[in-house]
């Protein structure tokens, strides 16, 4: 093997090492989301919604993750949002002193 080869090889090695040493302390910090079926939801946060019956789940975004390397640019995931198949048609977010609820409507 040649050593410009191995070197390119030690490189990449110790960068892979370093995004997963950080990876992992990162996430042990992260609080998960949680989804519920809307029912099944905290009441706290049921009362929330202005969707008025149409509800199918309800989700709760920490605010240790708004602004992570997960939502740079929005406050929920891709495959949370309006449109996709989870998203339904409608998502609703409401901001909360902890984090962010989102609500998931089917009108």
């Amino acid at each position: 093997m040649s050593k410009v080869l191995f070197n390119d090889l030690r490189q990449g090695l110790k960068e892979a090492i370093f995004i997963a040493n950080h990876y992992e302390k990162v996430t042990k910090k992260m609080k998960p989301i949680k989804v519920w079926r809307f029912y099944d939801a905290p009441k706290k946060y049921q009362k929330l919604s202005t969707h008025g019956g149409d509800e199918d789940w309800l989700a709760f975004i920490p605010k240790d993750l708004i602004g992570s390397f997960r939502f740079e640019y929005q406050p929920m995931p891709l495959w949370m949002q309006s449109g996709t198949q989870f998203g339904i048609c409608d998502v609703s977010l409401i901001p909360v002193r902890d984090g962010f609820v989102a609500i998931g409507a089917h009108a």
